[in-house]
């Protein structure tokens, strides 16, 4: 009797493990020179108004400097965004995001010495997804859970409030 409660107890905890869906890529980039980090990510959802990203922490330095939060992701597979970031040289930045269903994925990048230093500075390919998905999105209409759609985007981006953390849940 004990092996097959210790059995269904496995099975229970790793099959949480499988609702988790963090993003299946994570990729940022910090432009010194503007002072801005650009975050890209495809997170593939099945309903953008229940399974979306909903939450961004960008941390420097192991000190939280900013928290974006969402209400839904517009494009069901992708989501970016750029934000002001002051860094130095040698910084490090790191970026959780932090899905509806469950899950969370990090990644870090140390700002580097000046560019000057490298005399081949190429356009960031990060950079350019991110405005080309913000071109999308700004023509896309958004959506509620009831099919309503929002007039004011600012609705579902610059949210404060976490919606996972509101009693009750959604």
């Amino acid at each position: 009797m004990e092996k097959i409660i210790a059995v269904m107890t496995a099975m229970l905890l790793f099959g949480v493990n499988g609702w988790a869906t963090p993003p299946s890529i994570l990729e940022i980039d910090y432009i010194k020179e503007e002072g801005k980090l650009y975050v890209y990510m495809d997170h593939l959802s099945r309903d953008h108004t229940r399974h979306y990203i909903r939450k961004v922490s960008i941390m420097k330095n192991g000190e939280e400097v900013a928290t974006k939060t969402n209400r839904q992701q517009v494009d069901p597979n992708h989501y970016a965004f750029s934000i002001d970031v002051q860094a130095a040289a040698n910084d490090e930045i790191t970026v959780t995001t932090f899905c509806s269903e469950g899950g969370k994925k990090s990644t870090s990048i140390v700002v580097p010495k000046d560019e000057k230093e490298n005399k081949e500075a190429k356009p960031s390919d990060i950079k350019a997804k991110v405005e080309g998905l913000k071109d999308k999105e700004e023509q896309a209409p958004v959506y509620s859970s009831k099919g309503e759609v929002f007039q004011d985007k600012a609705d579902v981006y610059e949210n404060k409030e976490d919606m996972m953390k509101r009693k009750g849940g959604y």
